[in-house]
């Protein structure tokens, strides 16, 4: 399916190891993440983009002026401690085109299941996660650096009790 992107038409299509944005799990808070995190991988491959600027301006809309910016530093330590255990280049899509906007990279899957998985506790699949995604170098500080990201993050209402289950009218899992 091609997609109109700034007069440009764009026609990429999901990759082996790729998933759509939908397919990701991810929160809304989390979906924002992903957004900023393309926006300094944006300044990091080119630097005259200054799409940092972007992910400030996101950031402070969306979690606050004072949380946004305390995110945004945080996630940006999180990303280059990623970075400097890879040997290899990071794969990501490009924040403003709204077809690849749409996909996670391998490597953006990746760095999303290490937050989503540290903002729930369960710390055996993030350092499954960083071990594939630092490519089984140091994968401590990023663990650290991530963690410090998540503590400013708010907190994830996603356990549910089974007395809130049947409360909501949830179905038991």
């Amino acid at each position: 399916m091609e997609k109109e992107t700034l007069g440009n038409v764009c026609s990429r299509k999901i990759q082996d190891k790729e998933i759509h944005r939908s397919r990701a799990g991810m929160d809304s808070d989390e979906d924002v993440l992903l957004t900023l995190s393309r926006c300094f991988f944006e300044t990091f491959a080119v630097p005259t983009s200054q799409s940092w600027m972007r992910c400030f301006d996101l950031a402070e809309r969306y979690f606050g002026a004072d949380k946004g910016a305390i995110i945004c530093q945080r996630l940006l330590a999180a990303l280059q401690s990623v970075r400097y255990s890879r040997r290899s280049v990071f794969d990501f899509n490009a924040s403003q085109c709204t077809g690849c906007c749409n996909i996670l990279t391998e490597h953006e899957r990746r760095l999303m299941a290490v937050i989503k998985s540290a903002r729930r506790e369960r710390f055996g699949a993030v350092r499954m996660e960083l071990m594939m995604l630092c490519e089984g170098n140091n994968t401590a500080p990023s663990e650290e650096s991530i963690a410090n990201l998540c503590a400013a993050l708010p907190s994830v209402a996603f356990a549910l009790t089974p007395s809130t289950k049947e409360e909501k009218n949830v179905p038991y899992s």
